[in-house]
């Protein structure tokens, strides 16, 4: 498992929390007026910013030759514009 960065990680972690904070402050009074509920828009982004975490882990420790693997198929990359169509995509795939 690598080392993480604690200053970083504190900074994802506070940004997002300050994230659904806007999201609530922006959002209760209408989903409160059209769901009767102030929480709706915030529990879903809440449950996608759960799910992310979870993720984040084994996104952190794949090993950075394999993505660059993926990135080349792309059909269009920021390394090289190669021109490929998505059905040239589709078919690598």
């Amino acid at each position: 498992m690598k080392k993480v960065d604690k200053i970083l990680l504190f900074s994802l972690i506070s940004i997002t929390l300050f994230g659904l904070l806007m999201i609530y402050s922006s959002s209760y009074i209408w989903a409160e007026y059209k769901y009767n509920d102030p929480y709706k828009y915030i529990l879903h982004q809440a449950l996608f910013l759960f799910v992310s975490y979870i993720i984040m882990p084994f996104i952190i420790n794949y090993p950075l030759k394999n993505i660059h693997k993926y990135i080349r198929m792309l059909p269009y990359n920021s390394k090289k514009d190669t021109g490929r169509t998505l059905k040239q995509f589709a078919k690598i795939l």
